[in-house]
């Protein structure tokens, strides 16, 4: 299964502190059935935990996810910066979600190659890729 972070996404999730381990534990949580809204379209918002801090107060992420197929966080925000997501955002995240959903193998590779999108590493964590000079 493809999991990855649009590059936007991994800016937020590196500011708010988020691990791909915390990433990698929230779709797990999707495939299981746990605490996620359908939002149409292959769209799911899942709650994240923060640091130290439980899911309800945690943050909120958007991702596309096919079911053992591929699951891309596309969008991130604190429970205390929105609870919802607007209409406009929602037509704007289901059509990126589609775009990505649908890539080709080739086209995922050739967008991961360009930095588009990364893949979600068991190991990697925020700290550590700072420390080594990653972006």
């Amino acid at each position: 299964m493809d999991k990855l972070v649009t590059k936007p996404f991994e800016r937020w999730a590196h500011k708010a502190g988020l691990t791909d381990a915390d990433l990698l534990a929230a779709i797990e949580d999707l495939a299981q059935g746990k605490g996620a809204a359908d939002l149409g379209k292959h769209l799911w918002k899942l709650r994240v935990a923060r640091m130290g801090g439980g899911k309800r107060g945690g943050f909120r992420t958007v991702l596309a996810y096919v079911k053992d197929t591929r699951a891309i966080f596309l969008h991130g925000f604190g429970k205390n910066e929105s609870d919802t997501t607007s209409p406009s955002e929602l037509v704007a995240l289901q059509l990126e979600g589609k775009a990505l959903l649908s890539m080709s193998q080739d086209e995922l590779g050739a967008a991961i190659q360009a930095r588009i999108l990364r893949v979600l590493l068991e190991e990697r964590n925020h700290g550590k890729q700072d420390q080594e000079g990653g972006a």
